[in-house]
């Protein structure tokens, strides 16, 4: 095997080891130039030629490091295209696997011009606060047009509005499920949290900012099966566990939506507009809900502890009402 090949293979597409290559080919001229002043009796004797010949030999180096860079964008291209014909193929041909996405889409609410322009204006102020989502997005773009759609409440009573407090919550995002009369709310986190514990504090990317919401915006459309849980813990008549497993089968059923959103629509926009993107999108989701709860062991703070907390917190609300210390909801 040729010494560049070795090296190309060792280097792989590491920005920082192209750097240190550069450093030692530099140095190595200089010490060229040094030696060449020295008498041939000095020992190893190599003159600027020889080491300028070095140093075209490590730019190529580097190039075809380049070059391979670009070849394993376009191996993971072609890995996320074939996993997605894979899933696309199963999904589209049980209906099990599609979470109720194509039933949203042919009963979302009809929206008047005023419903979209406040849309917009809802949308407009999530990309001003999370402006790594506005990078290169036109409001032409098929994705601007969708999310605004979302906000302007085609999937809900009312409408949706953004929420930039500050973290507020330890999961990449948060929604708050609207009713007739308020509007919901979607939050999606400026950092990294702590589930992401390799990545905590860091700033998420276009990609992984456009997969949370999209997965909020498709979990909100469970709206009234999350109130209906919520008022059957108030009334008495759900275990702790079917109301913590219920909560966790809608959401289930988000991110088979999320999926078939990314394999309808958003990769084919990333692939258009040469959008890097990854199979993070739930390609790897399992293909029942059993399967997928028993990745998420009892004592795990998902779902078990969160969920159990908000059902323990509607036994209290119980009790209280039942004492008449406060009144009806």
């Amino acid at each position: 095997m040729q010494m560049e090949e070795i090296m190309l293979r060792l280097i792989g597409s590491n920005a920082v080891v192209w750097t240190a290559v550069f450093a030692l080919l530099a140095s190595a001229i200089d010490g060229a130039i040094a030696q060449e002043t020295q008498s041939p009796a000095s020992g190893v004797h190599e003159t600027p030629q020889q080491a300028l010949e070095a140093f075209i030999r490590g730019v190529r180096l580097v190039s075809s490091i380049a070059t391979l860079e670009d070849k394993r964008n376009e191996w993971a291209d072609r890995r996320v295209q074939r996993t997605i014909e894979a899933v696309a193929d199963r999904v589209r041909r049980n209906p099990r696997l599609q979470g109720g996405y194509y039933q949203f889409q042919a009963n979302k609410r009809l929206l008047k011009e005023s419903d979209l322009e406040r849309g917009k204006t809802q949308l407009r102020r999530m990309l001003r606060d999370r402006p790594e989502m506005a990078r290169g997005l036109t409001e032409e773009d098929e994705l601007f047009q969708w999310a605004a759609r979302k906000f302007a409440g085609e999937d809900v009573p009312t409408w949706i509005e953004w929420q930039n407090m500050s973290d507020i919550s330890d999961f990449d995002a948060w929604h708050q499920p609207p009713d007739e009369d308020t509007p919901g709310q979607i939050f999606v986190r400026k950092v990294h949290g702590p589930p992401s514990r390799m990545t905590w504090g860091s700033a998420p990317s276009f990609d992984e900012l456009w997969m949370w919401a999209a997965y909020e915006m498709h979990n909100i459309q469970s709206h009234r099966e999350f109130h209906e849980l919520w008022d059957r813990a108030l009334a008495g008549t759900i275990t702790r566990d079917e109301y913590i497993l219920g909560y966790a089968r809608l959401e289930y059923g988000a991110l088979l939506r999320t999926r078939v959103f990314f394999i309808e629509i958003y990769y084919p926009w990333a692939k258009k507009h040469g959008r890097m993107t990854t199979e993070d999108w739930g390609l790897d989701v399992p293909y029942t809900f059993d399967e997928w709860i028993a990745h998420y062991p009892r004592g795990l703070r998902y779902p078990w502890r969160y969920y159990g907390n908000a059902y323990d917190g509607a036994m209290v609300w119980r009790e209280l009402r039942g004492s008449r210390l406060i009144g009806e909801r």
